[in-house]
């Protein structure tokens, strides 16, 4: 490319271009170096932030997690509580508006605000074995409710089954709890002991404005950063923190889980990591995620990458302005130097053109004595011999020229006239050919003709007889009767699919007989109906069939849609090879009128021909076929390839007097494809295998060959750069035909 450039453009374009280019490439690879290293750098260091504010927010809400479970285990161990919650166990028995339950309840109330003064909480709540939720501080509308009934579903209740059976501190899950409005709560449960057992469990509420604060502290996070946190729940991605994108998400926006951000997948998958990702608006981003298993969210602390990358967007632009001018300046300074230089040689170019157009007065003025100077004068001189040998030779090319357009002329005429000439004989070896198959064709045309004239005939005539008369026989047959004829009727059809001899078919008549003498009359006409049909088992079947009033009638009918579809198959398979006739005629007889190669099936092309010799080689000639597998298609010219399989399969059939074994094989390698003609006739004298391409040689009798075959068939195989080779004594002429792929 280099080459191409320096050799097609000016001298001073050159100039520039190489002073740019010895200049600007290390500057380049300098600049390019400087921004990934700054690249990697900014990378690097908004990574390492992401990961300390992820890592901090995590530590933060953990630990809150974990000091509210540490504060409400310490709550449960205190013998004062332990008693004051048998008294109010004892006072709920009497009602929550008895003067019992609301004495008890003040005293709670009093010790639960005194040694919880130092927690953050919404709510606490009491709740014994059963269920009932028997202290509220807050007295919302869950006070005296069983979490059994009416918050049965809730991440409360299952918490609270867990911490009675495994007599654990246990922390429920974020969601919606109905009675504080339907606002989002978390609850930390733990087992209040007496002697080991558990007498009832002590919950702390939390609402979500309890870790708010740490989510959505944006310090260090810029303009476009965030904290995403969210959980799995019931196939859903439910995210419960405001979101910048999302109005109002917290705890109403959610997402199927195989449409969730993949960021976030991994978070609630438990990973820990970083990276350049697209966060739930499908924006790119660059992010840090952590899981936070107290809470079993994931969290996401991300900023856009716009924003993350604006000091490297700031410095590519100034880099590339200052590259910019470095270029514009260099390259006006090397234009100043340069034309210097040019000025000379445009003169000599200016005068050179001049000669060139045949202007040979035309000399370089002289300014200076040095290189220009001598190249001038040299040029000069150069000029001056120039002048004087055009002028000897034009009178010399003038007297040539003359000869030369006479000899052309003739060898024109002469070459035309033989490209004529050799274009009329193919064609009319390749008519002659088809000459030879017209009888053939025809016959093998009439044949299947006739059978579908025939089958045909058989179904105009049941038509005719036997339709209308269809309705009234099976209407006047049960609903079971008819699909029993039906069941007959297929298996019939199914059984003409297989061939037997007339040996089988004897001995299948003979055991019909014998099963039906027995029990109806007429047996013997019977089974042969019976064997035309294909019905030899069950017979169970027939004989109920024919013992009814039509029954005769009804067997008469299967026979005749039985002979019915035989005379369809019979169209089928005529029609089927009528039409491989005439598709194979007509690829024979088609010509490329446009002169380009094209792709060719050769093993679809042999069988075309093979097509057209049916009716010869049906008489007496087996054919074996050995053709390569997958054989790949070739550009060549069809029709030329079509004369050449005719010619040779042609002669191959003379040579054996149409009765013998012509086996055709194909294969191919990286370079050729190899097609081979051998037959077993009499073969080819060993004096004549240098002369059968010649033109006008044969060894046929007077009227039976032009001696044009096989010449053609070299020449066609020449022009598609192919070879063909020939081997022969006597019982075995193999021709060898090789087709570059």
């Amino acid at each position: 490319m280099i080459k191409s450039l320096l050799t097609r453009h000016s001298l001073i374009r050159r100039l520039l271009f190489g002073f740019l280019l010895v200049s600007l490439l290390p500057l380049t690879g300098i600049v390019w170096i400087s921004l990934h290293y700054i690249q990697t750098e900014l990378t690097s260091t908004i990574l390492n932030n992401l990961t300390s504010i992820a890592d901090k927010k995590a530590d933060q809400i953990e630990n809150y997690v974990n000091e509210s479970r540490t504060d409400l285990r310490l709550l449960s161990y205190s013998n004062e509580m332990t008693i004051e919650f048998e008294a109010l166990q004892q006072a709920y028995r009497f009602g929550l508006s008895s003067a019992q339950y609301q004495k008890a309840y003040l005293k709670t109330e009093k010790i639960v605000k005194r040694l919880t003064n130092h927690l953050t909480y919404y709510d606490i709540l009491i709740i014994n074995p059963n269920g009932d939720i028997i202290f509220s501080l807050l007295k919302e509308n869950d006070l005296g409710e069983n979490l059994n009934q009416k918050f049965h579903h809730t991440a409360l209740t299952a918490a609270f089954h867990q911490t009675l059976d495994f007599l654990t501190t246990e922390f429920s899950t974020f969601e919606r709890y109905q009675p504080s409005n339907n606002q989002p709560a978390a609850f930390t449960l733990t087992p209040l002991l007496k002697e080991g057992l558990p007498i009832g469990v002590l919950a702390l509420q939390f609402d979500s404005n309890s870790y708010q604060p740490v989510i959505t502290d944006r310090t260090g996070l810029g303009n476009t950063g965030e904290t995403v946190v969210a959980y799995h729940a019931q196939g859903k991605t439910i995210y419960t923190a405001p979101l910048k994108h999302v109005p109002n998400a917290a705890f109403r926006y959610q997402v199927e889980q195989q449409k969730t951000a993949k960021v976030m997948l991994k978070a609630l998958n438990g990973e820990r990591g970083y990276g350049f990702v697209n966060d739930y608006a499908n924006r790119p981003v660059i992010a840090a995620w952590h899981y936070l298993p107290s809470l079993r969210w994931g969290m996401v602390v991300k900023m856009d990458i716009d924003e993350a990358m604006a000091p490297l967007i700031k410095i590519r632009w100034y880099l590339k302005w200052i590259l910019v001018l470095f270029i514009i300046s260099a390259s006006a300074f090397e234009v100043l130097i340069g034309y210097s230089v040019i000025k000379p040689i445009r003169e000599l170019i200016v005068i050179t053109d001049k000669i060139s157009k045949g202007d040979l007065a035309q000399r370089i003025p002289i300014h200076s004595r040095d290189e220009f100077g001598l190249l001038a004068r040299t040029f000069n001189h150069m000029a001056d011999e120039i002048q004087r040998g055009h002028q000897q030779l034009e009178q010399r090319v003038n007297e040539r020229t003359i000869e030369l357009v006479t000899q052309k002329n003739c060898a024109e005429e002469a070459l035309v006239l033989v490209q004529k000439t050799e274009a009329s004989l193919a064609q009319a070896e390749k008519m002659a050919a088809l000459g030879n198959l017209v009888a053939g064709i025809a016959h093998e045309l009439n044949t299947p003709l006739a059978a579908i004239g025939s089958s045909a005939h058989l179904i105009q005539k049941f038509l005719a007889q036997y339709f209308c008369q269809l309705p009234k026989l099976f209407h006047n047959l049960s609903l079971s009767e008819n699909e029993k004829f039906v069941e007959l009727l297929i298996q019939s059809f199914n059984n003409q699919n297989t061939l037997l001899s007339v040996k089988e078919l004897r001995q299948k008549r003979k055991q019909l007989v014998y099963q039906l003498r027995t029990q109806i009359q007429d047996a013997d006409t019977i089974a042969d109906t019976l064997v035309d049909i294909g019905l030899y088992q069950p017979l169970d079947q027939v004989i109920e069939l024919l013992k009814q009033p039509q029954g005769l009638a009804l067997l008469d009918v299967l026979y005749r849609l039985s002979e019915l579809n035989k005379s369809a198959k019979t169209i089928s398979i005529a029609t089927d090879r009528t039409s491989k006739i005439v598709f194979a005629l007509k690829a024979y007889s088609y010509q490329n009128h446009f002169g380009e190669k094209i792709p060719y099936d050769l093993t679809q092309g042999i069988e075309n021909i093979l097509t057209l010799y049916t009716n010869q080689l049906k008489q007496g000639v087996q054919l074996i076929r050995q053709y390569a597998q997958n054989l790949p298609q070739i550009e060549c010219y069809p029709d030329e390839l079509n004369q050449v399989w005719t010619n040779l399969i042609h002669n191959a059939l003379q040579a054996m007097n149409y009765k013998g074994v012509l086996t055709i094989s194909t294969e191919y390698n990286s370079e050729f494809i190899t097609v081979k003609f051998e037959d077993n006739g009499i073969g080819i004298q060993a004096e004549h295998l240098d002369k059968i391409f010649d033109a006008f040689f044969t060894t046929k009798p007077m009227g039976e060959g032009s001696g044009l075959g096989l010449h053609i068939v070299k020449k066609i195989i020449d022009k598609h750069r192919g070879q063909i080779v020939v081997n022969s004594q006597t019982g075995c002429t193999i021709f060898t035909v090789l087709l570059p792929c």
